[in-house]
């Protein structure tokens, strides 16, 4: 009877102590979960602002590019005409002079 009093006993501590051990790694399980869980957010949330922002500077920079390209269209245009007005004069020099 002392053994089974003794045996009932060291089993009981037993299952208490297993009983104590898991609800314990229940809740770092938990935490840790949780805290998975903000990270995960916070990446989230993280790429999205990335992606906003690139959107944001890529409009930005397609908008400067097509100004740039406008203004350097302008300056060709002008050079060009300016070099057409200049052969035309000479044209007409030397038109003059064989006449």
């Amino acid at each position: 009877m002392d053994i089974l009093s003794f045996v009932l006993g060291v089993g009981t501590v037993a299952i208490a102590a297993l009983s104590t051990v898991s609800v314990v790694a229940y809740f770092k399980v938990s935490k840790v979960s949780e805290k998975t869980s903000d990270l995960e957010r916070g990446i989230s949330e993280e790429v999205d602002r990335v992606h906003r922002f690139v959107d944001e500077h890529k409009n930005e920079n397609a908008s400067q590019f097509n100004e740039v390209y406008r203004e350097v269209e302008k300056q060709f245009n002008d050079i060009h005409r300016e070099i057409d007005s200049r052969l035309d004069k000479l044209e007409n020099k030397l038109v003059k002079k064989v006449a």
